[in-house]
């Protein structure tokens, strides 16, 4: 049961060389969006080579204000019976992620969450069966992604956590200072309003309808 890691990356090659290593064993995919004027192209391209599961995808720059289309071309071109939000700044600290997807069904509508230190009451790393992404014909409509994620989930009352499995996400520590970060950062001023504004909440609604008639 195939799982597609869905991971957008810029000018931290290293950082999601590490990310993909935490992923360890299974049965995955791990999709890499990259930006065509990235100066580290090389360096992941040689990860590409390391990593048979990697797959790069290097296309014009969107940046932050427009992170759900990345994640959607990503979907599309995603084979996994399970579409995974990731980041490269995202670790699995502690079990297998993905010896839980064996139990669960794609066919339905699902919402997994896998805990995340240190904000583990927030699904930073949703990952949503093939079942609801192809309902939806997209992962998501707000460049955030996760609230996207985990407020239908919550809405519709298909959303879990994942048992034995924790994350840590480094964006959230202080030891972590670069630019994508800053850039990141600086973005939510645009993306919170616009994932709350009535355009992108009316969408959500339509989906809601759509979904729970699955159910």
């Amino acid at each position: 049961m195939k799982c597609s890691v869905l991971m957008p990356s810029r000018e931290r090659p290293d950082m999601a060389e590490e990310s993909i290593k935490s992923l360890g064993k299974g049965d995955y995919e791990v999709l890499v969006y990259l930006d065509d004027d990235d100066k580290d192209l090389l360096q992941y391209k040689d990860i590409a080579k390391k990593y048979k599961q990697v797959k790069l995808f290097i296309q014009p720059r969107l940046t932050y204000y427009r992170f759900h289309e990345m994640i959607n071309f990503l979907a599309e071109h995603a084979k996994g019976d399970w579409l995974w939000l990731w980041n490269d700044d995202a670790f699995v600290t502690e079990g297998n992620p993905f010896e839980h997807l064996k139990s669960q069904d794609s066919d339905k509508v699902v919402v997994l969450w896998y805990r995340c230190r240190p904000n583990d009451h927030l699904n930073l790393f949703p990952a949503i069966s093939r079942k609801m992404y192809e309902t939806q014909g997209f992962f998501s409509m707000s460049p955030h992604c996760d609230s996207w994620a985990m407020d239908m989930g919550n809405e519709l009352g298909v959303q879990h956590k994942v048992p034995d499995v924790w994350l840590e996400h480094r964006r959230d520590f202080t030891s972590l200072v670069d630019d994508t970060k800053a850039h990141t950062m600086n973005a939510y001023n645009v993306t919170v309003p616009q994932h709350n504004s009535e355009e992108v909440q009316a969408e959500f609604r339509k989906q809601v309808i759509k979904l729970r008639e699955l159910l």
